[in-house]
C-alpha cells in the first residue's frame, strides 16, 4: 500500500515530481545569462514546462516504478519455485523449470527492448520537436491575444492553416511514434504471456502423471 500510495502522490497533479521539476527549470532560467537566453526561444521552455514534466512524470517515472515491482514480484516468485523444488531434501529437475524459463524469458525481453531504445528515442525526439511547433503558436498566440483583434481575415486564416499544418505533421510523428513504442511493449508482454501458458501446460502434464500414477514426483493441486 505504501508503494502505491506513494506512486500515486508523486504522479498526481498536485504531487511533487511535476511542481519540483517546474521550479528547476524556472529556476534555471532566471540564472542564465543572456547568451544563454538567446539559444533558445521561450516557446522552448514553455514547452519543456508543459510537456517534458508531464512525460518524465507520467511515463519514466511511472516505468521505474513499474519495473520496479515487477523485478521484485519475478525476484519473489523465483525464490519461491527454487525453494519449493528443493524442499523436502530431494531436488527434481523438473520442479525448477517454471523458474528456468522465466530466467531464459527475462534477457530475452530485456535484449528486444534494449536492441529499439535508439529508435524508440529518434521516434520520440522527432515527435517532440513537432509538437513544439503547434505549442509554439499557442503561446505565441496566447501571448499577443489583446491585439489579436487586429488581424484581418487573411492574416486569422494563416494563423489557422499554419497550426493545422503543424498539427497535422505532429500527429503523423506521434502515431508512429506511439505505434512503434507500443509494438515493443507488446511484444515483451507477449513473451511474458507464452511463458505463462507454458508454464500452466507443463504443470497440468505434471499434475495429470501424478494423479494417474505415471510419475512419482508428488505434484498436487496448488502447487
Amino acid at each position: 500500500r505504501w508503494g502505491d500510495w506513494e506512486q500515486t502522490n508523486n504522479r498526481g497533479r498536485t504531487g511533487g515530481v511535476r511542481q519540483v521539476l517546474r521550479r528547476q527549470l524556472l529556476t534555471k532560467m532566471l540564472m542564465m545569462d543572456y547568451t544563454e537566453q538567446c539559444q533558445y526561444p521561450g516557446s522552448d521552455w514553455f514547452y519543456a514546462m508543459l510537456e517534458n514534466v508531464e512525460s518524465i512524470t507520467v511515463d519514466a517515472y511511472w516505468q521505474v516504478f513499474s519495473i520496479t515491482q515487477s523485478v521484485l514480484g519475478l525476484t519473489i516468485a523465483l525464490g519461491v519455485l527454487l525453494f519449493k523444488a528443493c524442499i523436502g531434501g530431494s531436488f527434481q529437475i523438473s520442479a525448477i523449470m517454471p523458474a528456468v524459463l522465466f530466467i531464459i524469458i527475462t534477457p530475452i525481453s530485456g535484449c528486444l527492448l534494449w536492441s529499439r531504445k535508439h529508435q524508440i528515442d529518434d521516434y520520440i525526439d522527432r515527435r517532440m520537436a513537432l509538437e513544439e511547433r503547434w505549442v509554439k503558436i499557442c503561446s505565441w498566440l496566447a501571448g499577443h491575444i489583446r491585439s489579436a483583434y487586429t488581424f484581418s481575415m487573411t492574416e486569422m486564416a494563416e494563423v489557422d492553416l499554419t497550426f493545422l499544418e503543424k498539427s497535422r505533421n505532429f500527429l503523423q510523428a506521434h502515431w508512429a511514434a506511439r505505434d512503434f513504442s507500443n509494438d515493443t511493449y507488446w511484444t515483451a508482454q507477449w513473451l511474458g504471456d507464452i511463458t505463462n501458458l507454458m508454464i500452466l501446460a507443463w504443470a497440468s502434464f505434471m499434475y495429470y502423471d501424478y494423479e494417474s500414477g505415471a510419475s512419482s514426483v508428488e505434484y498436487s493441486a496448488g502447487d
